[in-house]
């Protein structure tokens, strides 16, 4: 019975503690990444072929978001505005002309625009 008692107190320290140093602690570094969890898909590499950093672009053509590139030469996707797609696909009015590792190229009203990711 005795053992009972000083496992619950020893619980219920624990778990002020834990609440304790969840209170203390800074709510986020906003210097270690750009970007939201949700702004990045996890299977994109941030590194490309060179060994260059590829952080998304927040600002966008004509409230279009390049957010990330999935590159392969038989299927390329681009991630505009939360939104996979591939070439041929239409997104708010532009048609994806070619997608490229770095580049995704559009066209509306037979005008041409590129979107890139920073390195």
């Amino acid at each position: 019975m005795r053992f009972t008692g000083n496992k619950t107190r020893i619980i219920l320290f624990a778990v002020g503690f834990l609440i304790f140093a969840q209170r203390a602690l800074p709510e986020s570094d906003s210097g270690s990444y750009p970007h939201s969890v949700s702004d990045r898909d996890p299977m994109a590499s941030l590194i490309d072929s060179n060994g260059g950093i590829l952080i998304a672009k927040k600002a966008g053509l004509g409230g279009l978001t390049l957010k990330g590139i999935i590159y392969s030469p038989a299927m390329p996707l681009a991630i505009i505005s939360g939104e996979v797609l591939s070439e041929g696909d239409v997104v708010d009015g532009y048609v994806i002309i070619e997608i490229t590792e770095k580049t995704v190229t559009l066209e509306k009203d037979n005008k041409g625009f590129t979107l890139k990711l920073e390195e």
